[in-house]
């Protein structure tokens, strides 16, 4: 299989799995920020060791207002995903954070 993740964060992107055992998987399509490996194990295993040793975040974040309230809850990379989330969100940020939900107040720094 195909591991896609955050180059600086080392946050799971994807994965690409293979439909046959054998099947040439290519070179998948990155985005920026994105670095891919190929690995027949533990996706979080591989990326731990390809960031020499540190386990990457889960992922979970959340999009705050300008006012400190949680707007919506996500599966993202801050470094690299829009925080707007396509402008659905305008002038919020986004946040890794494994606990807050929607209405929450969230301090960023």
């Amino acid at each position: 299989m195909i591991v896609v993740y955050g180059a600086v964060s080392g946050i799971l992107r994807r994965l690409i799995v293979p439909s046959y055992q054998g099947e040439d998987l290519g070179q998948p399509i990155l985005a920026p920020g994105e670095a891919s490996l190929v690995t027949e194990g533990d996706p979080v295993v591989a990326v731990t060791q390809a960031m020499g040793g540190i386990t990457p975040p889960s992922g979970r974040c959340v999009i705050v207002s300008p006012l400190s309230v949680v707007l919506a809850v996500t599966m993202a990379d801050p470094l690299i995903d829009d925080p707007t989330m396509g402008g659905q969100y305008p002038g919020a940020i986004m946040v890794l954070n494994s606990t807050a939900g929607v209405g929450d107040i969230v301090v960023a720094t």
